[in-house]
């Protein structure tokens, strides 16, 4: 009986090590159960079949966004061939168990000779394609802080539910390589109201909203607040983004009340008459843009005071315009040459008084060629001066005066006229100059000697 057992222990010993030499072996040629590469079942297969499976697989080139298919497109091979064997031993080894095991588990592998443009070119139409869904999808609002109507306020967000494009594609470019391949479905979020940057963004509201600064045109202080003159501001990027239409509003209303360019004079005349003239090259104005810019810097900065002088215009010669620093008599001043063309008068005002009278003849009525009226100024004076141009009756003429002081854009001013000999009241109907203000020799050395370049110079 004991020689027995013991033979009989022997054989089953034998039959126990053949069945676990045998499985063992099975475990190191084939794969486990469960087992898949690049989603292809490879359970049970020795390397050689599954080269010779993955070569005769194809790829569907399928693309899911969640639930959703994206990308359907053509077929292609998979691109597996014998230079693959070395990575399928490799994967053998690595999915190895002294037991059979049926855990499920993919292994990726890239085929030495893929054709990488296909992948390329899936990731353009993914891109495409999720781009066009993106048009019937809701846009997320971020939120956003506002400076309106003198308050600062936090816009909430609203959440949307378009693919976050970039993130979606940044996600295929790390998947594996697969016939069909699954992405997560991202959606771009809204910056919410509690995040760093709204907050940022509201204490710069707050800063600009508190900020004022008072500005000075002429003797007037105006005192602007952030709070009132921005009609709304955002802030994009950590910059500003104001509507200055309000600072503009205010320009527009001090040009209004002080600037003098173009202004219609009620003008009294020396001899006490008082009539209406209109403003032409004299007087100044507020740029509109050098102003927003100016007061917009300064509620910035924080700067308390800022003065206009720079901020204004002006036509003619002096393009930053003339009279600023005289507020009397409406903008003229008291120091000004005056020019009656009904009387054929002018007479020089020299800090309030009159220092010169005479008798002039201006441009001839006749011809339509009369001095120009309204409020000009001188723009420049020349001793001696040749004066060269074209009236009615002569196409080019050139004539020497010893005294010259333009005042008007088109070339009309105050010269000595020796050669003339008619000096009637009445010469200017039709016997006139071609538009300047002839004045006698030893008259206009005085006047010339009496205006300065910038000084008002009114005909009426």
């Amino acid at each position: 009986m004991k020689k027995s057992l013991k033979i009989g222990i022997s054989i089953g010993s034998i039959l126990v090590l053949g069945i676990l030499g045998g499985a063992s072996y099975n475990q190191s040629t084939h794969f486990n159960k469960g087992i898949k590469i690049n989603n292809t079942d490879v359970s049970g297969l020795s390397v050689d079949k599954v080269i010779s499976k993955l070569k005769n697989e194809t790829s569907k080139n399928v693309i899911y966004v969640g639930n959703t298919k994206i990308v359907d497109a053509k077929d292609t091979t998979t691109g597996f061939t014998d230079k693959d064997t070395e990575a399928i031993k490799a994967l053998m080894k690595k999915q190895r168990t002294i037991l059979p095991s049926d855990v499920k588990k993919n292994y990726a592998i890239v085929p030495q000779e893929l054709d990488t443009t296909i992948r390329k070119q899936l990731k353009s139409e993914l891109k495409t394609r999720l781009t066009e869904l993106n048009k019937t999808r809701t846009v997320a609002a971020d939120a956003s802080s506002v400076l309106q109507d003198g308050k600062v306020s936090v816009i909430p967000a609203k959440k949307g539910n378009q693919y976050d494009v970039k993130a979606i594609l940044a996600a295929y470019d790390k998947a594996s390589y697969n016939s069909v391949t699954t992405l997560k479905e991202t959606e771009l979020q809204p910056l919410s109201a509690d995040s760093n940057v709204i907050k940022a963004d509201t204490k710069k509201l707050d800063t600009i909203a508190a900020s004022q600064t008072v500005y000075k045109v002429q003797s007037t202080d105006y005192t602007l607040k952030g709070s009132e003159i921005l009609k709304k501001v955002t802030v994009k990027d950590g910059e500003y983004v104001i509507d200055t239409s309000g600072i503009s509003e205010k320009v527009d209303e001090i040009n209004k009340k002080q600037a003098t360019l173009n202004k219609k004079y009620d003008f009294k005349t020396a001899t006490g008459e008082t009539v209406s003239v209109s403003g032409q090259s004299y007087g100044w104005a507020l740029g509109t843009n050098d102003s927003v810019t100016h007061i917009l810097t300064a509620l910035k900065n924080g700067t308390a005071t800022i003065d206009a002088t720079n901020d204004k215009y002006g036509v003619g010669y002096n393009t930053y315009g003339t009279g600023y620093t005289t507020t009397t008599n409406q903008g003229i001043g008291d120091t000004y040459a005056e020019v009656s063309i009904a009387q054929q008068k002018a007479w020089i005002h020299k800090d309030g008084k009159v220092v010169l009278t005479t008798d002039v003849v201006t441009g001839k009525q006749s011809t339509g060629e009369d001095t120009t009226k309204g409020v000009w100024y001188i723009m420049y004076k020349q001793t001696p001066s040749i004066l060269k141009g074209s009236e009615v009756g002569k196409a080019n003429y050139s004539v020497k005066v010893d005294y010259w002081a333009q005042f008007t854009n088109s070339g009309i001013g105050f010269h000595d006229a020796g050669w003339r000999t008619n000096w009637s009241k009445s010469a200017y109907l039709k016997d006139g100059s071609g538009g300047c203000v002839n004045t006698k020799p030893e008259a206009m050395v005085t006047l010339f000697e009496n205006v300065s370049q910038n000084e008002p110079v009114i005909v009426y």
